[in-house]
């Protein structure tokens, strides 16, 4: 009975702290002691904040411009090197001191192993990935597959790049009206025959 007078649910029910903070000089923003960073474009601006218990979210005139993990403690930096590429491609040098490389393990063995003479090459794939929507995983296994496949041989970007863009592509569906498909037919049918006799 009182079932009746009940409202239909709404959606799901979402829990956040919102907060409004300046971008500093090393395009992070700080929130409880830990620096988090945001595209470096963003340095000076004004950022939204949503935090959860276990994520951080970052916004920009209500448009999303990074995830993190909440990192717990005093003092932590949780850093994207993705944040920062419009500016290490400028300065290709300074990739291999910063502070973005070394927070990313795999990336930073990726590049101390096949690209500290080429900062320039790693950064336009990481750019590439970004573009493309190519996750960390699928780069994770791209490099496995070269390494399984060629195990002494050196990884460079343009490996990296044919197999990243082998992707399957779909076969179109023809529509043909069935007269032109008839006509067709017949042409070839009598070009055969001229070629045979």
């Amino acid at each position: 009975m009182e079932r009746d007078y009940l409202l239909e649910h709404s959606g799901g029910f979402h829990c956040f702290e919102r907060e409004e903070i300046r971008v500093d000089k090393y395009a992070t923003v700080c929130y409880k002691t830990n620096r988090y960073s945001v595209p470096d474009h963003l340095v000076g601006k004004f950022i939204t904040l949503e935090v959860t218990s276990n994520m951080i979210k970052a916004f920009c005139q209500g448009e999303l411009v990074a995830i993190h993990s909440r990192v717990f403690g005093t003092h932590q930096w949780a850093i994207s090197l993705q944040h920062y590429l419009p500016t290490l491609a400028m300065k290709p040098g300074a990739l291999a001191k910063s502070v973005a490389l070394d927070s990313d393990p795999f990336l930073k063995g990726l590049f101390d192993d096949h690209f500290s003479t080429n900062p320039r090459s790693f950064i336009e794939m990481l750019a590439f990935c970004q573009k493309e929507g190519i996750d960390h995983q699928r780069l994770v296994l791209c490099v496995d597959q070269i390494k399984r496949k060629q195990p002494t041989a050196s990884i460079t970007w343009e490996l990296i790049r044919v197999l990243l863009g082998n992707k399957e592509k779909e076969t179109p569906v023809i529509n043909i009206n069935s007269t032109i498909l008839h006509h067709a037919q017949q042409t070839i049918s009598q070009a055969s025959k001229l070629l045979k006799g």
